[in-house]
């Protein structure tokens, strides 16, 4: 009887767990300079009822940092993706 192989599936999951944590690090990095950060204005409004919020400024850099979390996000998606296909492509037990 043979025993399924599911080291490529821990691979996968490993790799999507190191991309994860590159993002985190990204954006905690990114967001470490307060010239990155958008400004904004918090205000009750009597007419609205509720509080409005508006942002005063948003970054340049906040369009680089998307697009680097859009990658990111897809290699990590991916790697699950890949981990379960690993799973379930495994030969027969018997």
């Amino acid at each position: 009887m043979r025993h399924p192989d599911f080291s490529s599936t821990c691979a996968k999951l490993n790799r999507a767990a190191e991309h994860r944590a590159a993002l985190e690090r990204l954006i905690s990095d990114h967001f470490a300079t307060e010239a990155n950060r958008a400004t904004g204005i918090a205000r009750y409004e009597d007419a609205a009822g509720c509080h409005v919020i508006r942002i005063t400024h948003i970054p340049a850099s906040l369009r680089e940092l998307l697009m680097s979390v859009s990658l990111a996000v897809g290699d990590i998606a991916h790697n699950l993706r890949s981990a379960l296909d690993h799973t379930t492509c495994q030969p027969r037990a018997c």
